[in-house]
């Protein structure tokens, strides 16, 4: 009698302490909720992102030429994606829509041939038709692609199904997996693996800890993500793809936990929002002739065989025999010329100018660096009114009269400062 007594006391007592406590713990989370919640981050998605729209005002000489290629009227290049959807329709389809009967599983339920046509846009429209590209999707709630040996892009279910009616999305992920591939980044990594495993070794020389190697090596490492998200923009592009909208694949991926928790200082990969920056900079240096070339590009190529693998999970897009053109990666110099290029009919003279010395510092024999760097020069002075820059432009200008004097532009440009 007593035991029950004594438990009917405790359950009449107001909880009115555990309520507060609750009510005040919620409060204060509430600030972590507003911050972290999913909804603001993929709220992104649907919000404009950085425009690389060029200036209608900014005078160009036109002495620049990023893309050689030869131009596609737009009404032979529909002609000519007429043709090939008849291909697609019907050598393409049949196969990768055939099942695979097993007795010990059930084939994946991936439309294979949408990420067929996703993937055979990037290769011909970047001239990735030199190997044979295998794609294979993986059942798993890891939110996760990868590449491994030299052709081969695996993308998991997770991700697959998160941006499978978002070819752009989908587009820069297989892109970005691409882009490890064509620059090499697994060599790359190996070369840091076995300097890793030579750490005592190269203590000795260089007195360092194992931190600060390690926090070294994991940085060249997430530089490659970097570049393969900045190469993964020039396939998109090329391909036809909006990077504007591709964008949302790395808004999306913000906002998942595991992908938060996993990524940082001591990881493989860069925080997530830093990607994000790095690419919209990126969005601001587009070679305005991308679009153009790639249509040029899938204009003189043909549909692209491709098979199912016996795995069930994977399909294979053939390549071609002595192709005429390769992929070109970027060098420094040709990386630098259209950084400033691009700066600068974008508007972003301070850029322009900065990439501009630079390529006149490596080669000051060419003409047409000066005459841009006069012409941002010129345009700094025209918005800030500053002596310094007047005197800049004057001196690109008689630089680059001095190196060719008879070019019309030049004294058109010299005479507009």
């Amino acid at each position: 009698m007593k035991k029950l007594l004594i438990t009917l006391l405790v359950l009449s007592v107001p909880n009115f302490a555990l309520a507060k406590s609750y009510l005040d713990a919620q409060l204060k989370t509430t600030k972590k909720s507003v911050k972290y919640n999913s909804v603001q981050t993929l709220k992104k998605n649907y919000e404009p992102t950085v425009s690389n729209n060029v200036l209608t005002s900014v005078y160009d000489p036109k002495l620049i030429n990023l893309s050689e290629f030869s131009p596609v009227s737009e009404k032979d290049y529909k002609l000519k994606l007429a043709k090939d959807e008849e291909i697609y329709e019907k050598e393409i389809i049949p196969v990768l829509k055939k099942k695979i009967s097993t007795l010990s599983e059930e084939t994946l339920p991936v439309d294979f041939y949408n990420l067929y046509r996703i993937t055979e846009r990037l290769i011909r429209a970047n001239n990735l038709e030199y190997i044979n590209w295998r794609i294979a999707v993986r059942k798993t709630e890891e939110p996760n692609a990868y590449a491994a040996n030299v052709n081969s892009i695996t993308i998991h279910t997770a991700l697959y199904d998160t941006f499978y009616n978002n070819e752009d999305a989908l587009a820069f992920i297989l892109a970005h997996e691409m882009s490890h591939l064509i620059l090499g980044h697994d060599a790359q990594r190996g070369e840091i693996m076995t300097k890793m495993a030579n750490v005592e070794r190269y203590f000795d020389s260089k007195k360092l800890t194992y931190k600060a190697l390690r926090m070294k090596y994991m940085k060249e490492i997430r530089d490659m993500e970097y570049m393969a998200d900045t190469e993964a923009i020039t396939l998109i592009t090329k391909a036809g793809f909006s990077p504007q909208k591709a964008l949302s694949a790395l808004n999306t991926m913000d906002a998942y936990a595991e992908v938060k928790a996993l990524w940082g200082l001591y990881n493989t990969h860069p925080y997530t929002e830093k990607r994000i920056e790095s690419y919209k900079e990126n969005l601001t240096v587009i070679n305005p002739q991308w679009v153009e070339e790639g249509k040029s590009n899938i204009y003189n190529s043909e549909v692209l065989s491709a098979k199912k693998s016996s795995d069930r999970v994977s399909f294979v897009i053939n390549k071609i025999d002595n192709p005429a053109k390769f992929y070109q990666v970027e060098n420094v110099e040709q990386r630098l010329k259209r950084l400033a290029y691009a700066s600068y009919l974008n508007g972003n003279y301070k850029n322009a100018v900065k990439y501009f010395e630079k390529l006149v510092n490596s080669n000051n024999s060419d003409y047409v660096n000066y005459v841009y760097l006069a012409l941002a020069n010129k345009a700094l002075y025209n918005s800030l009114k500053e002596d310094k820059y007047l005197k800049s432009a004057k001196d690109a200008i008689n630089k680059a009269s001095d190196l060719k004097s008879n070019d019309p532009e030049v004294q058109k440009v010299k005479n507009m400062i």
